[in-house]
């Protein structure tokens, strides 16, 4: 699936742990950008998909 994600630095991206994250809903939209959910999740070994409207 060609969805955005994030992986954990310095790990291979095989059998790590996966969070989805939808965008905010029809009034919310994803972007480009520093995301801090992301990044704290990202340094404590799961891989984000962030899933764009």
């Amino acid at each position: 699936m060609g969805l955005p994600h994030t992986l954990p630095k310095g790990q291979q991206p095989e059998s790590l742990p996966v969070v989805i994250e939808p965008h905010g809903g029809p009034w919310a939209r994803d972007g480009w950008g520093f995301n801090n959910e992301v990044q704290y999740l990202a340094n404590r070994g799961y891989t984000v998909k962030m899933v764009p409207r």
